[in-house]
Order: C-alpha cells, then structure tokens, then sequence
C-alpha cells in the first residue's frame, strides 16, 4: 500500500508540473508581444538559476554532487539542446501558433520520449502501448488538418524540435537518476545554469536590452516564467527519479486539454472540430498506454 500511495504522490506531482508548464506556454505566448524572443529566453533561463540557487542554499536535504564523468557530459548535453534550444525554440515558435496547437504538438513528446527511451534506456512499451501510440499520432494528424497550419510552419517546426528537445531530456534525466542517491536538484540546477550562460550572449548580440522596457508587468512574467521552469524542471526530475519515461511523459498528455481550455480562457481563442476529436484521441491513446497510472486497476487494458 504504501509503495501504491508513493506512486499517487508522483502521478499527482507530474500533473501539477504539466498544469505549471501550460500556464507557462500562455504566459509567454502574451510576453512575446512585448519582450523580443531571444532576450526573453535568456532572462527566463536567468530567473529560473537565481531561483534554483536561492532554494540550493537555504534547502537543508542532501543532494549527490559527485558524479562520473559520463553523467558530467551528459548534464552539459542537457543543458545545451533542452534549456538552451528547447527553451529558445519553444518561446520563438509560440509567436506562430495557437496555444491548443502548441499544447498538442506538446502532447507528441511522449512519442519522441518513448521511442528514445526504447535504444537508450532499454525501457521497451508492452503490445498494447504501441497501439496507444499509433492512436495519439492519428490524432495529432487530425488536430493540425486545419487550412490555417499552413501559415504557422515554421512556429509548428520549432515546437517540434523544442519537444524533441524536452524528450531527450526526459531520457538522459531517467538515465543519470537511475543511480543511488538523489541528484534531482543537480541536474536541474546544473543544465539551467549552462542554458543560461548559452542564451545570454545569444539574446544580448540578436535583441539586446535597449528594446526592452521593464515595465512591473513584464518583471513579472519574466519572473514567473522563470521560476516556472526552474522549478517544474526540479519536480519532474523528481518524477522520473521514480516512474519510467512512458509512464512520466503519458502524464504530460493532460496538457492538450489544460492549453485548449486555458488557450479559450486567456487568450480568447476558439477550438475547432479537429481540435477536439484530435484531442480525444490524443487523450485515449494516453490512457491505452496508461498502464494503470490514470486510470483504477479495474479499467486498465491489460499489456503485454
């Protein structure tokens, strides 16, 4: 029971970084309005270490902080193609599409994650996920079957890379926490702190800070967003410390409907009939693959 009720606290501790992140896509989607892209990238990257830092010295829990050099390598790969790229394409590609687009082409990370899983981590899906998955690539074609796609290719192809970006660093966080001891905070810290120090340069030669005038209402979302990313990262290191990547990145699926419904709340936009049946059977492959993460035992398919 109490291994069972372990797993609940990370079901729901995943579920609250995917709210986190989709409320964050919404905030940037309104500050790209206002502060040019590569400067909003690296000031969020900024805010997200001078908070990881702050919670670093204060927090009193034990943290591994040796690590082989594989892991060392592989943290600075982190850094580079998750919290440089991934965040600097996420917040350009934002500027082009929906925010229930975005949320579903988020929604494909399990995809990517999966399949990378699969040759690294040797974490291989059981019969009936891979037909959960074929249902979730269905209706991902269905949602983006729109006539006005065509006008947002290049914000769709950043998102992409972005979430390949993130599956990848689904991966290698699963791989370097698959070890003794609790490194969450060290890979959090340690890959903002090198997507930092790669976006800053990049946003003060391509926008600078003349352009940008700090009004409080964009030091606050440049704070929020920040923090958002910093500390979502640390939650969900945490999560993969303790569910495999299929099980962690199916969690991230409830982020088409939380970007449909706050997309419709926020930003006043409106869903079309693709949307929604592409949605639903984004949704429905996530549960086929569940496993028993979602859904009760009793309603789970059983797998192969």
């Amino acid at each position: 029971m109490t291994r069972i009720n372990g797993r609940i606290s990370f079901v729901l501790q995943a579920l609250f970084v995917v709210f986190l992140w989709s409320a964050a896509k919404i905030i940037i989607k309104m500050g790209v309005q206002e502060i040019p892209p590569f400067m909003f990238a690296a000031l969020v990257q900024t805010m997200a270490v001078v908070g990881l830092l702050i919670y670093y010295k204060f927090h009193k829990r034990k943290y591994r902080l040796k690590f082989n050099r594989q892991d060392v390598q592989l943290m600075i790969l982190l850094g580079l193609v998750t919290f440089g790229g991934s965040t600097l394409f996420s917040i350009i590609g934002l500027q082009y599409v929906t925010g229930a687009t975005a949320g579903m082409i988020a929604a494909l990370n399990p995809l990517m994650a999966v399949g990378l899983s699969v040759v690294i981590l040797r974490e291989r899906p059981g019969g009936w996920q891979y037909l959960g998955l074929i249902g979730m690539l269905v209706g991902a074609y269905i949602f983006l079957a729109r006539g006005e796609v065509t006008g947002a290719l290049i914000g769709i192809a950043l998102l992409l890379l972005a979430e390949a970006g993130f599956a990848f660093s689904n991966v290698v966080t699963r791989l370097i926490s698959r070890q003794p001891g609790d490194e969450s905070l060290t890979i959090t810290l340690v890959g903002n702190l090198i997507g930092a120090v790669t976006l800053i340069p990049i946003g003060l030669t391509v926008d600078g800070l003349s352009s940008i005038a700090f009004t409080p209402h964009l030091v606050s979302i440049i704070v929020t967003v920040g923090l958002i990313f910093g500390f979502g990262g640390l939650l969900w290191a945490g999560v993969l410390d303790k569910l495999k990547v299929v099980e962690a990145t199916v969690l991230s699926n409830t982020m088409i409907v939380q970007m449909a419904i706050l997309s419709v709340l926020f930003l006043g936009e409106a869903l079309t009939a693709n949307n929604i049946t592409g949605g639903l059977l984004v949704l429905i492959g996530a549960l086929v693959i569940d496993k028993g993460l979602i859904l009760p035992p009793r309603f789970t398919m059983k797998m192969v």
